[in-house]
């Protein structure tokens, strides 16, 4: 089996130089040959079973061995991606889950893996129904060479009571976007007068928030008997907890009847439509929000509905990150004839800002932009920069910070994405955006964008693409190597600001060859 990996590597070494062979079998009953072998994470594997089975079966004959099977299993359990893989397959394969699902421990001891998860107590008669533990330790061990042990706990809800919750003066101002429903009839309390938000609008604990949806999960619970400091004992209390979608997203919810209301209840059942109004409140036992019913309606809602998004219009002066202007007396003719005032026609009466993220992850359903760097071309020259580092508003993994050089004390009192997203709305406005494998970038930029209410709906330019198609004879297209192909300093790689202005020097580069050659 290390024979079949030299000639692998020997045909493109940098695709399998980290793959190892773990062991092969062979069942003489059924002549089935069994090869498993281990990569790591972050490994793109697409086709490589495929092509391991060719190289197999120019060594052993179909009469020989009929049936070849190739196993690709992960070599090490790195945290982060496995939070986020975990993630993706609970939300696909056990969707009522996905609102509650915690890792809370993982420990690895030789080959095997020890992992304890939490969820509500309401999904336990779900998991055993689904038999959830076998099914995520067999999921886990087809894709991991470790063997796993999946141990759950419940968390339980208790009655707390309710705090004040401050109002932010400061808070941005947006314009509400709200569902309308039909034929509401008072359960508990009056019908709420005010439209329903989104749920996905809800972003920090509030009051007087009017929602609407579909009632799922719906349960009767008790609190914990009680005994007080002298000894009397305070009984428990009847609650409901259920979970609200609309056609944005989903909220738990949470309502503590009186002697009243109580039989009112009796009314509400999976699948019931409901119009409510409650306050917002963060839920330290699962993370995100619980919302607190304090009047419920029964309605009929809207059909077909369509998410509106509202965005918001380009700010008019900039606020936290400022552009600052650049001069340089080697930004002259790029074709080097010395021409100050040519300008290669590409470039010509256009603006371009070449942009970089450094991110906590690769991903940006999950990962946090740390750093933004981005220069502004116009009419051929680079004339502004625009950089700040960024708080992500969690911890950065040490693995980050090694790779890109950027400490938690670095984005401590930077500006927030949100922050630094209006004043880089502004700094694009007209522009042709630009970077290097575009689609990682702006697969950031849009997604958080959306979710401020920016719409970045510029033109792209890809200046990997464009290097492929322009720019021959190396060995790859990193932007290391078209930096160096092109005579392009790269210093400090892994900051984005240096990125970004070696991808726009490339950028104006490889212009040149564009008009050469047109």
């Amino acid at each position: 089996m290390e024979k079949i990996l030299d000639i692998l590597q020997s045909k493109n070494y940098e695709k399998y130089k980290n793959i190892v062979v773990k062991g092969a079998e062979f069942i003489r009953a059924n002549r089935h040959l069994s090869v498993e072998m281990l990569y790591p994470d972050g490994l793109n594997t697409t086709g490589f079973a495929d092509e391991i089975t060719e190289v197999l079966r120019s060594y052993i004959s179909t009469e020989q061995v009929p049936n070849i099977e190739v196993v690709l299993k992960k070599s090490y359990v790195d945290k982060e991606i496995l939070a986020h893989e975990v993630k993706g397959y609970i939300a696909q394969t056990f969707p009522a889950l996905s609102a509650t699902f915690r890792i809370e421990k993982s420990e690895k001891r030789g080959d095997e893996v020890f992992l304890e998860v939490s969820y509500d107590e309401l999904m336990q008669p779900y998991t055993q129904t689904r038999n959830f533990v076998v099914a995520f330790e067999q999921y886990l061990q087809l894709r991991y060479c470790y063997t796993f042990h999946v141990t759950t706990t419940l968390r339980k809800i208790e009655e707390v009571e309710v705090e004040e919750v401050p109002v932010f003066e400061d808070a941005p101002a947006s314009i509400p976007r709200e569902i309308h429903v039909l034929d509401a009839q008072s359960l508990i309390g009056e019908i709420p007068q005010a439209p329903a938000m989104y749920i996905k609008d809800i972003f920090e604990p509030c009051e007087g928030v009017v929602i609407c949806g579909e009632i799922k999960f719906f349960k009767q619970l008790e609190t914990k008997a009680k005994t007080d400091e002298n000894g009397k004992e305070k009984p428990s209390k009847p609650y409901f907890k259920w979970v609200v979608k609309d056609f944005t997203g989903e909220i738990s919810c949470l309502y503590f009847p009186t002697q009243t209301t109580l039989p009112k209840m009796e009314k509400l059942s999976n699948g019931a439509e409901v119009v409510m109004q409650g306050n917002v409140e963060a839920d330290t036992f699962h993370g995100g929000f619980t919302f607190r019913v304090k009047q419920i309606a029964l309605c009929i809602l809207p059909k077909n509905l369509q998410e509106e998004v509202v965005y918001k219009p380009c700010p008019k002066q900039y606020q936290y990150v400022y552009p600052e202007c650049i001069e340089t007396s080697q930004q002259i003719d790029v074709f080097g004839n010395g021409a100050k005032d040519f300008v290669t026609p590409y470039l010509k009466d256009a603006s371009f800002v070449v942009f970089d993220f450094e991110t906590t992850g690769l991903d940006f359903s999950y990962a946090k932009i740390i750093e933004i760097g981005a220069v502004k071309i116009t009419n051929g020259k680079i004339v502004e920069t625009f950089s700040s580092f960024v708080d992500p508003e969690e911890l950065i993994p040490k693995e980050i910070t090694e790779l890109t050089s950027i400490t938690q004390a670095d984005v401590t009192n930077a500006p927030t994405f949100g922050m630094m997203l209006q004043d880089f709305y502004k700094f694009t406005r007209g522009c042709t955006l630009v970077a290097h494998n575009i689609s990682f970038d702006y697969g950031f930029l849009n997604f958080y964008g959306k979710q401020a209410g920016y719409l970045f709906d510029n033109p792209l330019q890809d200046t990997l693409a464009l290097a492929m198609k322009y720019v021959k004879g190396i060995k790859n297209y990193k932007l290391k190597t078209v930096a160096t192909k092109l005579g392009v300093s790269l210093e400090n790689a892994h900051r984005a600001v240096h990125d970004a202005m070696a991808t726009a020097e490339v950028f104006i580069k490889i212009a040149e060859i564009i008009d050469q050659n047109t």
